[in-house]
């Protein structure tokens, strides 16, 4: 390569300098869009893990009803209610007979309490929304007392503070994940006992009303927290 100097001399190019400054900076190009890729490739990656860390939360957030139930949120409580409701009244009816069998001791019938509390649950796990569990029982105890439930008109305010357990339980954790739905299951389901207490049976002995706390809690913990996270988790592989 020869290149043109002042006065019309002409000089001879080193070839290997300008091979050397071709490789220069065929070098920097290449190492400008390695650094660019690998920024690149960071910013995806951060945003993937951001993406992934939203979609998990989301997941098992309990939101507030920031907006109005949609059809299909309602749609679930109303069938979780009807379903609840028609079993709940022979669940009950068979806890009756659970104390005229001899040696069973009284309050035994609380093991099946967790099966009350078992909609409630899905409901408010499903909808993810504060009031789900509570709007359920209502409905539930509205069906249980049109079947004639032998609680009565009591049934429809167990029913009712059954719910608002639930999502009291939810609301504070803000969660739905496995521990908090045992939690709800168990309290909501211990927590028939406490109005039976204050309304139906207010001079039991101290035992007797342990007992029943006891077996009504592992119930819920039983009925409404396993076999609601079973049921979840079937319905959950199914659908995806």
């Amino acid at each position: 390569m020869s290149i043109i100097l002042t006065g019309g001399q002409i000089a001879q190019a080193d070839p290997d300098q300008d091979q050397g400054c071709r490789r220069g900076r065929k070098a920097w190009i290449t190492e400008i869009c390695l650094t660019y890729r690998d920024q690149r490739q960071e910013i995806v990656k951060g945003a993937a893990s951001k993406l992934v860390r939203h979609t998990e939360s989301r997941d098992t957030l309990f939101r507030k009803p920031h907006r109005r139930f949609t059809s299909h949120e309602l749609s679930l409580i109303i069938i979780f209610s009807a379903l609840g409701g028609a079993l709940s009244v022979p669940i009950g009816h068979a806890g009756n007979l659970l104390k005229t069998i001899p040696g069973i001791p009284f309050g035994s019938s609380q093991a099946l309490s967790g099966l009350h509390v078992l909609w409630l649950v899905l409901a408010a796990v499903l909808v993810r929304k504060t009031g789900s569990g509570t709007m359920t029982g209502v409905l539930k105890g509205l069906i249980e007392l049109a079947l004639f439930s032998f609680h009565g008109i009591f049934v429809l305010l167990i029913s009712t503070v059954e719910g608002i357990i639930v999502d009291t339980v939810f609301i504070i954790s803000r969660r739905t994940n496995s521990p908090w739905i045992f939690l709800a299951g168990g309290l909501s389901s211990a927590s028939n006992v406490a109005i039976l207490q204050l309304l139906l049976l207010p001079r039991l002995p101290l035992a007797i009303l342990a007992f029943m706390y006891l077996t009504s809690f592992i119930s819920g913990l039983v009925f409404g927290g396993h076999l609601s996270k079973r049921v979840l988790d079937i319905a959950g592989s199914i659908r995806g």
